[in-house]
């Protein structure tokens, strides 16, 4: 048993940066064990973990399944978007919650959506708990856009470079957190 009221402990992390790995909860088991080992050895303990392991301990993204439905004119401009995410929480929410909010404020990516609804309903499994990585969410939200872009694509039978043109924001267009999207200027460029 550990006395930890009179002690004082101290966990040092020579570099985060921000590739790999689940930073936000999946260190405390390694904390917990170099703690222990320390007070026992009665002296400074350090554990580095491969790559490998590193990868064994943070899990890794959330799989997410998305439920929608997308309304959108002859033409290929969308006027309507409504979603219901599903990610995979695995066996304890962790992280769930934070990247699950985050995916559903990237939905919009670059496109000027008026009418759009998403709700989370997180779910539980037998599987191990998922995590944050570089971007949470982000991945999820855009990619899951990504394919309802296509979707309209192939619906209205509309190329999907311009069923993207057609729907991004345009200059002055606010986004829903109050921001100017500056895609197409962006857009313009990469086509050069």
């Amino acid at each position: 048993r550990v006395p930890w009221q009179s002690q004082t402990s101290g966990q040092y992390q020579r570099r985060v940066h921000g590739g790999f790995g689940g930073k936000i909860s999946r260190d405390h088991p390694i904390i917990g064990a170099v703690a222990v080992a320390s007070r026992r050895l009665n002296r400074p303990v350090r554990c580095k973990l491969d790559r490998l392991g590193d990868h064994i301990k943070t899990g890794k993204r959330h799989e997410m399944f998305f439920d929608y439905r997308v309304g959108f004119k002859e033409n290929g401009i969308i006027t309507a978007l409504d979603a219901t995410f599903f990610p995979n929480g695995g066996c304890t929410y962790d992280s769930t919650l934070g990247v699950t909010g985050r995916a559903q404020t990237f939905v919009d990516n670059c496109y000027n959506i008026l009418n759009y609804r998403t709700v989370a309903r997180p779910v539980r499994t037998n599987q191990p708990s998922n995590t944050s990585m570089r971007a949470p969410g982000m991945t999820n939200g855009t990619f899951f856009m990504e394919n309802v872009i296509e979707h309209v694509s192939r619906a209205s039978g509309i190329d999907a470079m311009l069923i993207r043109e057609m729907n991004f924001y345009k200059n002055g267009d606010m986004t829903p957190y109050g921001q100017q999207s500056p895609i197409r200027l962006y857009w313009k460029f990469g086509k050069l």
